[in-house]
């Protein structure tokens, strides 16, 4: 026996959702907590199987977490539980011991997402479209992947400030239902043979591209027979190289992926396959549809053209970001640190060397915490998939502090802080199962003194929430035009690191001895009468071998 999702809808009711899909009838618990709709398959053994449910107010995490795991039962076959309520639609799944439960979704993006995963050919196929899908309800910017090319910055405001923003809405909106060849053409490429797998992209008889129309069975970065059995895209930027073009396409069903061919294009400055910008037709909305045509279209891709301008836009806005993080470090972040580690070792008059011991503890807690900043906006750390894992994230972390932050509320006595971060701490250097974390065989989260001295300094030790509170905000938060909000720690490549890794050796720690201002060339120095202080008496405060800040 089979039923329908829904019934056609009248206008302002919840639209039909996977209409024309027909489900399966599903018998549950009695006391399943919401009212079962049906049940798609998808295709292989223990295929994708994506549970549809209705219910009459806002679902809780944990419900939809427990009923889940009800239906899930531990099989093979992954699990998307859709629950849909007031014209929205809560997510669960599809798989792990705790999947992330995601609540308040447009009801038709998710459905889109819930079509393209049923229409794999298997459950690794469905899993790995959705592992590429399920972000783009995670952020604003839905249907839109930017691995290190473009400042995040720049597709959230700069883009929309355009003057082509409104002409590019209109052009892309109508081609968000193609794929594959027809969804190049419709961006306006001219596509002609380049050799047995790759193609020439034209724009206004201007070569511009290699592009590589993937099977649905490929993936850009696995390798595959028919491109020499290496991958794709190291294929093609072979290609590029020898046609001397600047960009690679790679065509992927509705997903259209552009990489720049030229050694170190992009904010991250990471390798020449790790570099991207992709748009899912399929998943971008109306607010949005415009990047489709400004970062993936002929006119696009032209010398001068608006991906080349946002690049150089982007350029600008991550330098101003590095720029503003490395002052918060230097400023606050070390010194807030230094000072809580001070007081946490009950130094009243620290010696020099009680100093220099300091100073490398709080750059290992700096260390520890740039680290999985930047590992979870990389997808190194299981921020995405893993619901435990995601509630004690820096992440969601930076997410609380900002709410606080526009609260005006100051943070309390306590130590939870810490508590919270020095978990996520041991939690990559020995590994976190429940999590999905691997343990991290580095030596900076060791507490071991055979192996770190320092780690082992602050093994016993505690900072409160009003010292590790601040710190954290200025760590993961950063002010814009738009206001205070988390770093894109993606837009800082290897050099912005470095140069504040270099600038840290080349500081030390020191202790107030007045109030201290700083002169023209940045050098400290006794506070005049009625001058506001930089540095108070009696705190610690980082200077270089001159002196300055």
């Amino acid at each position: 026996m089979t039923a329908r999702t829904t019934p056609t809808t009248h206008e302002g009711e919840t639209p039909p959702f996977l209409d024309g899909v027909q489900l399966r009838r599903v018998a549950l618990a009695e006391r399943w907590p919401f009212t079962p709709t049906g049940l798609a398959l998808g295709g292989g053994a223990s295929g994708l199987e994506v549970l549809v449910a209705t219910h009459a107010r806002v679902p809780s995490a944990q419900d939809l977490r427990s009923a889940w795991k009800v239906r899930h039962g531990g099989r093979a076959a992954p699990l998307l539980l859709v629950v849909l309520y007031d014209k929205k639609a809560a997510l669960c799944g599809p798989a792990g011991d705790d999947p992330p439960a995601r609540l308040d979704l447009d009801p038709r993006q998710v459905d889109r997402i819930c079509r393209e995963a049923l229409g794999e050919s298997d459950r690794h196929a469905a899993l790995r479209a959705l592992r590429d899908s399920l972000p783009a309800l995670d952020t604003d910017l839905g249907g839109l992947r930017n691995e290190g090319f473009l400042a995040s910055h720049e597709l959230r405001a700069g883009a929309r400030q355009r003057s082509d923003w409104r002409d590019a809405t209109t052009k892309a909106t109508r081609i968000l239902d193609r794929k594959g060849l027809d969804l190049l053409k419709a961006l306006g490429f001219q596509v002609e043979n380049c050799d047995r797998v790759t193609s020439i992209l034209r724009s206004k008889d201007r070569k511009v591209a290699i592009a590589v129309l993937l099977n649905r069975d490929e993936s850009p970065e696995l390798q595959a027979g028919r491109f020499a059995d290496i991958s794709p895209v190291s294929y093609a930027l072979a290609v590029a190289d020898r046609e001397s073009l600047p960009y690679v396409v790679i065509q992927h069903g509705a997903k259209v992926r552009v990489y720049p061919a030229r050694v170190g294009v992009g904010v991250g400055r990471r390798g020449r396959t790790e570099t991207y910008i992709e748009c899912h037709a399929g998943l971008l909305n109306e607010e949005n549809a415009a990047l489709l045509w400004l970062l993936c279209s002929a006119e696009a891709l032209m010398p001068g053209g608006s991906l080349e301008e946002l690049l150089t836009a982007s350029g600008r806005f991550s330098g101003d970001l590095a720029a503003q993080l490395r002052e918060r470090i230097y400023l606050s972040v070390v010194p807030k640190i230094a000072q809580g580690l001070v007081a946490a070792r009950q130094l009243k008059k620290p010696t020099t060397q009680d100093l220099h011991d300091t100073y490398e503890m709080a750059l290992v807690v700096l260390f520890r915490l740039l680290f999985i900043a930047y590992a979870e906006d990389k997808d190194l750390l299981p921020y995405r998939w893993n619901g435990l894992y995601q509630r004690r994230s820096l992440k969601t972390k930076a997410q609380e502090i900002l709410e606080l932050s526009r609260a005006g509320q100051d943070f309390d006595a306590g130590d939870g802080l810490w508590d919270e971060v020095h978990r996520l701490f041991r939690a990559v250097d020995v590994g976190n199962r429940e999590w999905g974390v691997p343990p991290y065989d580095g030596g900076l989260f060791t507490e071991d003194p055979e192996e770190s001295r320092v780690g082992a300094l602050l093994a016993p030790l505690r900072l409160p929430n009003t010292i590790l509170g601040p710190a954290l905000r200025d760590l993961l938060l950063v002010t814009t035009e738009n206001g205070l909000g988390p770093v894109d720690f993606r837009s800082l490549g290897v050099r912005e690191f470095g140069t504040v890794y270099e600038g840290l050796l080349a500081s030390e720690l020191a202790v107030a001895e007045t109030d201290l201002a700083v002169d023209k060339e940045g050098v400290y120095r006794p506070c005049k009468k009625g001058e506001m202080p930089l540095v108070a008496k009696g705190d610690i405060y980082l200077h270089n071998a001159s002196g300055a800040r």
